[in-house]
């Protein structure tokens, strides 16, 4: 019902915000104002055709011509019909991130910088950070030498790349996906005839999710805003978790001294939610001072109690939540999620429910099967137990470089086609057939041996963990990964994480090694043969991907210093802060409709040894007498089912 001027509407989680910016919308075209007056943004594609088909359900008047849609797509919009200013025809390419990785490769190749020597991945993301920011010139390069979880050759390196960058893409009339707002500001800043063109257009503009802009976007909210400030944001401080990626909750925060004349609403009725798990959600949160005042509320019962689990170690907590929600199920409860903090934290979690038939699909991210670096680790592992295997030993080839050129392969793999011979046959006849790389292709034939002739005289799981670990080691995976930057030490993580899980394997002690791995593998690919699931599968995601979805019952696992909050923020690598992990925290809880589970691992098991864990932080914010360590008959039930002398007892 608001009139003219700025409305800042602060929407809790599950208060029914999508409803009421649907309602807004259709009720200014209600009132007389044209559809296309009226310009509705948001982040995905998804939250922008569900607020549009809302739209049309709530009134009779036509909407032809009402814009609802992304601030990227906008931007492609104002780019096609005026790039030409900016040098750019309306037909330019949009580079996805094989484009870019590879342009950056070849600025690499012209600046006679090894591109070996850096990851290109993490050269794309810091850029995107710089233009996320709208950084240029001797800005950006100030940026870059402010990263402090970059070494000074990144640093360097990512500087001298930038204008490059930028240049490259011109000259090949193309732009990136930050350059599509990047563009779109400077033309709109730098063209006023184009500036109050769009802003005698857009009458009304509503924006989604406001607590996650950027940057550059809110400087595109500023240049469509300055004829008229008919602007409507909508968003939760408390929600704001994407500071990683240069969002930033500043705006929200202080959008009533950006804006003259702001109106405030708060929406803090909860439609989602039990009162109890409310109660969870608002005794967290209330421990960040740098927040709107505003408590969750809900008229529903009361409902089930959250139930705080802290079990044995983690596969005693992957086994009681495969139990639990094989329980849930049978009761006919089929809206499950399972969140948590990483993405590597769900392979436990995979491996047990496929061994409970528990149908799941892992969503918010790749499988942590499907990540590059742990095909890679796994490539290595089938190799040694089994060299016939080509596809791995090709794999194992390229990662990390050895060397060895494509010409002196392919002469081997000719050989052995023609010999009806293995490749690895090949590669030991490889002085013959690779004069060339003969020393590089010889020293890998070589080790592979000695890790195997290694492997056979391991009789224990906790060996064979740290046998692997010293492999990808002693193979190069932590020089070729661990550089000091966030993206490189989570595949390092994910690589570590394969040589953890070895030690988990149970094996008899008539056995060696090699039984042990090809046991693993075996697992494995009964985790990756799975049949198509049913739509009532489990869903694994993480807490970032978990945002603005709901589930009757939710499981938020790894409740532990270390995972949530993370590691990197503890070291102080993470520009987000406790803040923003307090906030992630939230939002897991805030998924749950009807039931919450907090379970967590009083150990973990790290190449061997049961490593001790202290509980988040976060838990202990939100206990009280009604929620403490579950001691109900359904863990009772759990623990009575443990063998006496397991270590899960």
């Amino acid at each position: 019902m608001h009139g003219l001027g700025p409305l800042l509407v602060l929407a809790g989680a599950g208060s029914g915000k999508t409803t009421m910016m649907a309602s807004r919308i259709a009720r200014l075209i209600e009132i007389g104002n044209s559809p296309t007056s009226i310009l509705g943004l948001s982040f995905t594609n998804k939250a922008a055709k569900e607020l549009h088909v809302r739209v049309k359900k709530l009134i009779t008047r036509p909407v032809r011509g009402l814009l609802v849609t992304t601030f990227h797509s906008l931007c492609v919009r104002i780019l096609r019909a005026h790039g030409e200013s900016l040098g750019f025809t309306q037909y330019f390419s949009i580079f996805d991130q094989g484009d870019q990785a590879g342009a950056v490769r070849e600025i690499l190749r012209h600046l006679r910088i090894d591109d070996r020597s850096f990851d290109v991945d993490v050269i794309v993301f810091e850029m995107s950070q710089a233009k996320n920011r709208f950084l240029q010139g001797s800005d950006a390069e100030a940026f870059f030498f402010s990263r402090k979880h970059l070494d000074g050759a990144y640093q360097e390196c990512i500087a001298q790349c930038y204008q490059k960058y930028h240049e490259y893409l011109r000259m090949h009339n193309a732009m990136d996906f930050d350059d599509l707002i990047f563009h779109a500001v400077s033309m709109l800043e730098g063209n006023a005839a184009v500036r109050e063109k769009l802003n005698e257009r857009f009458r009304y503009i509503l924006i989604d999710e406001y607590q996650d802009t950027n940057a550059a976007q809110f400087r595109l909210v500023r240049a469509l805003t300055q004829r008229q400030q008919n602007i409507c944001v909508v968003g939760d401080d408390d929600q704001s978790i994407y500071g990683w990626r240069g969002a930033d909750p500043e705006h929200i925060l202080q959008f009533e001294s950006q804006f003259q004349g702001v109106t405030r609403v708060t929406l803090d009725q909860n439609y989602r939610s039990t009162p109890n798990i409310l109660e969870l959600a608002n005794r967290v949160i209330v421990e960040n001072t740098k927040r709107f005042e505003k408590e969750l509320w809900s008229t529903r019962s009361e409902g089930e109690s959250v139930s705080v689990h802290a079990l044995h170690d983690d596969q005693a907590e992957a086994q009681f939540v495969a139990d639990e929600i094989g329980r849930l199920r049978q009761l006919g409860n089929m809206d499950i999620a399972l969140i948590y903090r990483s993405n590597q934290q769900a392979r436990l979690f995979e491996e047990f429910f496929v061994r409970a038939k528990i149908p799941y699909t892992v969503v918010g991210g790749m499988s942590f099967l499907d990540r590059k670096e742990v095909k890679d680790a796994i490539a290595y592992l089938k190799v040694i137990i089994n060299p016939k295997d080509e596809p791995s030993l090709r794999r194992a080839l390229g990662f990390p470089a050895k060397g060895i050129g494509a010409t002196s392969l392919d002469a081997c793999a000719e050989w052995a086609f023609a010999q009806n011979r293995s490749l690895y046959e090949a590669l030991e006849q490889a002085s013959v057939l690779a004069p060339k790389s003969a020393a590089r292709i010889l020293l890998f034939v070589e080790k592979i041996k000695q890790a195997r002739a290694v492997l056979e005289t391991l009789h224990t799981p906790e060996r064979v963990s740290l046998w692997a670990k010293e492999l990808f080691t002693h193979f190069g995976f932590q020089e070729a990964l661990l550089d000091p930057d966030k993206a490189s030490i989570r595949r390092w993580e994910h690589v570590l994480e394969i040589a953890n899980a070895l030690g988990q394997v149970e094996l008899a002690s008539t056995k060696n090694g090699c039984d042990l791995i090809h046991d693993y593998l075996s697992r494995l690919a009964l985790v990756r043969d799975e049949p198509e699931l049913q739509a009532n599968a489990v869903v694994c995601l993480t807490l970032h991907a978990a945002k603005g979805l709901e589930f009757a019952i939710v499981f938020l696992v790894g409740l532990e210093e270390g995972f949530l909050p993370h590691q990197r923020v503890l070291d102080g690598m993470d520009a987000g802060g406790i803040d923003e992990e307090r906030r992630l925290c939230y939002v897991g809880v805030t998924r749950a409709k009807d039931k919450l589970y907090l379970v967590r691992a009083k150990h973990r098991l790290r190449y061997g040894k049961l490593v001790p864990r202290l509980m988040s932080r976060f838990v202990a914010d939100m206990e009280s007498e009604e929620v403490m360590e579950d001691t109900s008959a359904l863990q009772e039930d759990f623990l009575a089912k443990l063998q006496p002398g397991s270590r899960w007892e």
